[in-house]
């Protein structure tokens, strides 16, 4: 049966129909694509902490990410897959791109048509009802709606404020992600995590510009961490492995103790 990318009720929604089978197969898949596609996994300091007590947090959580590159729902789910067990995810995806990828409905995405008003408050509602029935669920978005060069400033979209000013009893969080190549083949996932304090007055409005100022400051900060190119200043999420350039070369460059990275550390920082 096809399906209707207008919706199921003809206002560019479709929603989720969560199976934690599906996602458990899914994740094989992700994790296997990571380690070949990544040299390094890297959690900027206080970010490993952060996740984990999230993960112990027995109501529901919303977490922005910045939206970089097409990988960042599948960094969502690592993460989740990793730190969040015991939450079911939900998060929104274009209703004309969740048709061709109907399986995604069964790892908790819902399909919203961005332009459409009524969608958008179906969306509301439907967090408020995955909130209510299971308050262990982790509301993924990338309120920026669209992909953004990490040196660009954040321009969050108000929806994501709307549902963290009705849902006082979350926990809301910014999570900034960059891909960047340092000395190995393969490029290296950074990321960070921040915990957005609620404001005083925590309306549509407050949230909104807590929920920018936080993420831009969260992506500068992550910016600097990078800029480095020391994976001294971040702590490994493991799981990932160096590039293979032959089985036999790379066993003759274990038994003499050597990198395959290219290590530039003699060279002087003086530009004489």
């Amino acid at each position: 049966m096809s399906i209707d990318p207008r919706g199921e009720d003809g206002d560019g929604f479709l929603p989720a129909r969560y199976s934690r089978r599906v996602f458990n197969w899914f994740m094989l898949v992700v994790r296997r694509k990571f380690r070949r596609s990544f040299h390094g996994v890297w959690l900027a300091p206080g970010t490993r902490e952060l996740l984990e007590d999230l993960g112990t947090f027995d109501g529901p959580l919303i977490i922005a990410m910045n939206h970089v590159s097409w990988w960042d729902p599948l960094t969502g789910l690592l993460l989740h897959d990793r730190f969040l067990p015991r939450h079911q995810t939900s998060a929104p995806m274009d209703s004309t791109q969740l048709v061709k990828f109907g399986f995604f409905r069964k790892l908790g995405i819902f399909g919203i048509s961005p332009d459409e008003p009524r969608s958008l408050e179906r969306m509301a509602r439907w967090i408020d009802e995955r909130f209510s029935k299971e308050p262990r669920t982790a509301f993924w978005l990338y309120p920026q709606g669209r992909f953004e060069d990490v040196r660009e400033a954040v321009r969050p979209r108000p929806g994501m404020a709307a549902i963290a000013a009705a849902h006082p009893g979350a926990r809301v969080v910014s999570l900034s992600a960059e891909y960047t190549f340092w000395t190995d083949s393969r490029p290296e996932l950074c990321l960070r995590g921040l915990e957005i304090d609620p404001p005083e007055k925590p309306s549509t409005s407050q949230w909104h510009r807590r929920i920018k100022h936080t993420m831009q400051a969260n992506a500068e900060e992550l910016a600097t961490l990078v800029r480095t190119r020391d994976p001294d200043q971040f702590e490994s999420l493991g799981s990932t492995s160096a590039t293979r350039l032959h089985p036999m070369y790379d066993l003759w460059l274990r038994l003499r103790g050597t990198t395959r990275d290219l290590d530039l550390s003699h060279r002087s920082d003086s530009t004489s």
